[in-house]
């Protein structure tokens, strides 16, 4: 399972509690800086959130570290 959002504002079903950790990532062809966040809530396992260009993204769901690191780098900015 993979969830990926994208929206102008930042993504705020995020449990309050969460840990972020902060993380460089490709992301459309580019560098970004965004922050892994700790979920193991209702089969995600964990998140990546990062804003880019006015919006704000975030992806996770039941993969580890390493394999959700790869997913923002084939990625590309949609127009909504």
């Amino acid at each position: 399972m993979l969830i990926v959002t994208q929206g102008p504002v930042p993504h705020t079903n995020l449990p309050p509690n969460a840990s972020t950790e902060p993380l460089e990532f490709e992301f459309d062809g580019r560098k970004v800086i965004g922050g892994l966040i700790k979920i193991d809530l209702a089969g995600v396992k964990d998140m990546l959130d990062w804003q880019d260009d006015g919006y704000y993204y975030t992806c996770g769901g039941q993969l580890e570290k390493d394999e959700l690191l790869k997913i923002p780098g084939k990625l590309t900015q949609g127009v909504s």
